[in-house]
């Protein structure tokens, strides 16, 4: 019972971590420049920017996830959910709590310390957001969880239909939130870069999951090895 116990915790307090890694990347280097890569927390992002602020990005985060919740219970269980509701709430707590601090770490200390940032890059935001962003799901993912959002959505789509990666998946679904995006900023560039860090917070989670390198081995077992080996090599070019 103390092994489970503490098993729990350590579960718990690891999405934590990666819950703590995605915020730094959202509000440092995604939300504060229209950077919206898709997922709940681009299409949150871009609802907030329309609204004017009127409503935080965490409180949107949260009432979109609620549907894929009820989803993501039928699909893979109490725990799954709880795991991952968990997440969604922490993360969407932080990005709401922590974000007058991150401002003023930014306008205060930040652009007094280099004055070039005061002219944002977008294409550093979008590289190193990417990055962090896809490092900090990726912790979350190893779990058995997800922040919710369209990485809840991927990751019900990884169980039923494995042949493409979590990575594969969230580029699919995220595609028609930036080009959204991109509409409602009226801003071809940040749809552009919004995809830029997509594609590298994919290729994140696909590293940090499977490994840089990585290759898959099935293993046959059958009294017609000779036979299955020169199909396989014949007609579907893998080796065996």
């Amino acid at each position: 019972m103390g092994k489970l116990i503490k098993r729990v915790w350590r579960t718990y307090l690891v999405i934590a971590l990666g819950c703590v890694v995605m915020t730094i990347a959202m509000n440092l280097f995604l939300i504060p420049y229209k950077l919206a890569p898709g997922g709940v927390s681009g299409l949150s992002t871009v609802i907030f920017y329309m609204t004017g602020g009127s409503i935080p990005v965490g409180v949107l985060m949260l009432l979109f996830n609620i549907p894929l919740f009820l989803t993501g219970y039928k699909s893979r269980g109490g725990q799954f959910l709880y795991r991952s509701f968990f997440g969604a709430v922490l993360l969407s707590a932080l990005i709401d709590g922590t974000a007058p601090f991150f401002n003023t770490l930014v306008n205060e200390y930040f652009i007094q310390f280099d004055k070039s940032m005061a002219t944002p890059d977008l294409l550093l935001n979008a590289l190193i957001g990417g990055c962090i962003m896809g490092f900090g799901l990726g912790i979350v993912l190893k779990e058995d969880a997800t922040t919710g959002g369209t990485d809840l959505a991927a990751a019900i789509f990884k169980k039923f239909f494995p042949q493409f990666s979590v990575g594969q998946y969230l580029l699919f679904i995220d595609g028609s939130i930036i080009v959204f995006a991109a509409i409602a900023f009226r801003s071809v560039k940040l749809g552009l870069y919004a995809a830029l860090s997509l594609y590298v917070a994919s290729k994140t989670i696909d590293a940090y999951l499977e490994g840089v390198k990585f290759s898959k081995c099935l293993l046959i077992i059958s009294e017609q090895s000779e036979l299955i080996a020169k199909r396989l090599l014949g007609e579907v070019d893998r080796g065996v």
